[in-house]
């Protein structure tokens, strides 16, 4: 809960001086009920089948409320707007911070560099903040698509009918099966072997001297793929094994999944105008939160702040989405 992390936080203050660290404005937003932090409007499904808009409700301003209160007492790492992943492995190392939100991949990153500083220290995965009925209702992937962000597209350079059709077949291999194992592990017998039904990378991946990152580029298509299925246990097999028992938690405790919004047929001009709407009240809502957390701002303001949202035409975007939803339920 909230109120356990508090308590874990501030323990790591008085003990070890350490703080909580990150740089998403959706970080643990579940322990609030939230739908959205202050990285966009955080559209969702609510109880009654009708899409909202989590940057605007209660829940939300409770969530920066509580991180006001623990940057102002020193809970939250003073450096949080410029933090990236560099600065994380930089202070973990230092051992200033006691906790972060991140991607299972960097807290490889965390395990490594303990190990090779001679540190004791531990980075394991802890479940999602729970809510009032003790469910995560929102975790990280909840605005992601099932294609994600990659996208691949055949343009008209494929001008004779064979060339049409060997781009067409070369999208089509990474969903094979032969294509699906080439495009997470690579070739078996070379940069991977079965082993006990499950494929495992070989010493040519997990031993390269310049490191599994730039093996993975070499032998596989996953690491930045424009096209194919990332599959899990890719991405058990080229982490840490605690970064395995990370995942397993967080989708233990969370039902994210019954308000995602699916990807909606928008009209030409829909879809303008939601570009041009989202980009400019995601940008406010990004610059305001900030000034609320960091007290620049107060949030005795916030119901000036919502119809300042309301006057940039955050109704009109959840309007447009909310067409757009009626259209897809009637498909």
């Amino acid at each position: 809960t909230v109120a356990e992390m508090e308590n874990v936080l501030n323990v790591f203050k008085e003990k070890y001086n350490a703080f909580l660290s990150f740089s998403s404005g959706n970080a643990f937003m579940s322990g609030w009920d939230a739908h959205a932090g202050w990285a966009d409007m955080g559209y969702y499904i609510d109880a009654n089948d009708e899409v909202q808009v989590g940057g605007i409700e209660d829940e939300t301003k409770a969530y920066v409320t509580s991180l006001a209160k623990w940057y102002k007492e020193g809970l939250l790492d003073p450096n949080f707007l410029t933090a990236d992943n560099a600065y994380f492995k930089q202070v973990a190392v230092e051992e200033k911070m006691g906790m972060v939100w991140n991607a299972i991949s960097q807290q490889t990153e965390y395990i490594n560099g303990a190990k090779a500083a001679g540190l004791d220290a531990e980075w394991v995965g802890f479940e999602n903040l729970v809510g009032k009925d003790g469910i995560a209702h929102w975790i990280q992937t909840e605005y992601s698509t099932y294609t994600g962000s990659f996208g691949a597209y055949i343009t008209n350079a494929c001008d004779t009918e064979e060339e049409l059709k060997a781009a067409m077949a070369w999208i089509n291999y990474a969903y094979t099966e032969e294509g699906k194992m080439y495009w997470n592990f690579g070739i078996e017998g070379e940069s991977y072997e079965m082993v006990d039904g499950k494929a495992a990378f070989t010493e040519k991946v997990t031993k390269d001297e310049r490191g599994m990152t730039q093996a993975l580029r070499d032998w596989t298509g996953a690491s930045a793929m424009p096209v194919g299925i990332q599959l899990e246990e890719f991405v058990r097999a080229k982490n840490n094994p605690a970064c395995g028992e990370s995942v397993d938690k967080w989708v233990s405790n969370q039902d994210a999944a019954k308000y995602w919004v699916p990807g909606l047929p928008f009209t030409a001009d829909e879809t303008t105008s939601r570009s041009d709407l989202d980009t400019v009240l995601a940008t406010y809502i990004y610059e305001q939160s900030l000034k609320f957390v960091t007290g620049e701002r107060s949030l005795d303001e916030w119901d000036a702040y919502l119809g300042e949202l309301k006057s940039m035409g955050s109704d009109d975007v959840l309007k447009i989405y909310r067409d757009a939803y009626a259209r897809f339920k009637a498909l």
